[in-house]
């Protein structure tokens, strides 16, 4: 297991220390108020990625606390936290321009990378579970991730002033797009659309493209 980013969490604030290797590294963590003697202090989470396993097998994560100073005891600095690995399934899609907006994509419509933000938004998040998930979108539109199984709700998030969602679920499913609903910023910024829920299994490979309305053309 390798530790992820930092974050904070109740009144620690947990960093990840610089190029840790593969299956070890270092947490920096500070507390952010005073320490009384004797004050039992809420716990600081610490995520880690399970960089490769087998499904089914059991790996076990050790952390060791070393305390910068002032600490009387050292015996229970020591604590083990067992995952086990799970196959995971996948999410992809791709986005593009919807020209002639029938909510079709046609073999001639461009493919866009020009949204703001793509998200996996868990819809039954447990402790140390992410609420947000990044998606990372190549330059053609395409996207694609391995995801805990689950379910999810793909949000893409758009500049309102450029683009728009097209109509859904028009036709046929493996042309059309795949947002269902639509947040409307009322200040003009930021608009989100979302697709409906998505039941992530082991294995499972799910398509969820999504097309626009080009507002400047």
């Amino acid at each position: 297991m390798t530790p992820t980013a930092g974050f904070p969490q109740g009144d620690w604030d947990c960093q990840v220390l610089l190029n840790p290797a593969p299956g070890f590294g270092d947490y920096y963590c500070v507390h952010r108020g005073p320490i009384r003697p004797g004050q039992v202090l809420e716990p600081a989470w610490l995520r880690a990625r399970v960089d490769s396993g087998t499904p089914g097998e059991t790996q076990t994560a050790t952390a060791t606390v070393r305390p910068v100073d002032g600490e009387v005891s050292t015996a229970n600095n020591t604590a083990q936290a067992s995952v086990a690995v799970v196959e995971p399934g996948t999410i992809r899609g791709s986005l593009w321009i919807d020209q002639d907006r029938d909510g079709q994509r046609d073999s001639d419509e461009p493919a866009t990378a020009g949204v703001r933000t793509l998200l996996f938004l868990p819809q039954a998040p447990v402790d140390g579970d992410p609420t947000e998930i990044t998606a990372v979108l190549n330059p053609d539109g395409t996207y694609s991730a391995a995801l805990k199984p689950g379910p999810y709700i793909v949000q893409v998030q758009i500049e309102s002033q450029y683009l728009d969602f097209t109509l859904p679920d028009v036709g046929d499913d493996a042309t059309d797009s795949d947002i269902v609903t639509v947040q409307r910023d009322i200040y003009g910024g930021i608009d989100a659309g979302n697709s409906a829920v998505i039941d992530v299994t082991a294995g499972s490979d799910t398509t969820i493209d999504v097309g626009f309305i080009d507002l400047t053309s």
